[in-house]
């Protein structure tokens, strides 16, 4: 199976990262998944690992919540969606 290209995968992280402002508590990995289906289970996942590791986001089991830092950036409305 061939990886996702650079630009799939930024996509793909940008919508994660959408996907979890605006819930302070976090949203389910699941629910994260419906929300994109047309994205491919595989390269959303790869994202969430992604933003993780760089500190966009904090994933547990099955919750994704915003960061600190992007909720902050998202309430200097420095995110604009």
């Amino acid at each position: 199976m061939s990886r996702p290209s650079n630009q799939t995968r930024e996509h793909a992280e940008r919508l994660v990262a959408i996907q979890l402002l605006g819930y302070p508590r976090g949203r389910r990995r699941e629910s994260v998944h419906r929300a994109l289906k047309g994205i491919g289970r595989e390269a959303i996942d790869e994202a969430i690992a992604n933003l993780e590791n760089v500190g966009v986001l904090i994933a547990a089991e099955r919750t994704l919540r915003a960061s600190d830092a992007l909720t902050h950036l998202d309430q200097l409305k420095l995110i604009g969606v």
